[in-house]
């Protein structure tokens, strides 16, 4: 294909893409537009910012003093959590139970903020049962139709733990 073929096929697709019938802002999908879970208002948390477009939330939080998390809120018919934890000075040789249980503890301190927050528990249990098994980066079913994955990034000292609640695979 010649570049210009190539560009038209790219433009069309893309033209394409924005005339799907599904909605085209969060608020239009069946869970309205996502709302902040979090507030400086909940003990512990030290800064909170919450930010929308069109497509996704974004949501951060500092708990105590060194602990920074954000939550991106996407999906529309379902919707998916993904949480970012920045570990400061992780273990050298960390391996993937480890992470999980690591997440899984981070879940349940975040449950315990506010009565509001206690479904996280929750997800913690459902992951919990899963550590034996779970590889980084591989979504795995905790009930039907609804996937968490777990990974990492790797940074200088320190290290993003992701974990994704209601992926599909």
């Amino acid at each position: 294909m010649k570049p210009t073929q190539l560009l038209l096929f790219a433009l069309l697709l893309v033209a394409f893409s924005q005339c799907s019938g599904g909605p085209k802002k969060l608020e239009d999908c069946p869970y309205g537009k996502p709302k902040a879970i979090f507030s400086e208002q909940m003990p512990g948390v030290t800064r909170h910012s919450f930010r929308t477009d069109d497509l996704s939330a974004t949501e951060e939080l500092t708990l105590g003093d060194s602990l920074s998390v954000t939550l991106i809120q996407s999906g529309c018919e379902k919707p998916v959590q993904e949480f970012r934890f920045v570990i400061q000075n992780p273990p050298p040789q960390a391996d993937a139970a480890y992470w999980a249980d690591r997440g899984v503890d981070l879940l349940y301190q975040l449950s315990s903020l506010s009565p509001e927050l206690v479904p996280l528990s929750a997800w913690a249990q459902a992951v919990e049962q899963q550590i034996p098994g779970i590889s980084l980066g591989e979504p795995f079913p905790v009930e039907q139709d609804t996937y968490v994955s777990i990974d990492r990034i790797e940074s200088a000292g320190n290290v993003i733990l992701m974990l994704i609640l209601g992926a599909e695979p």
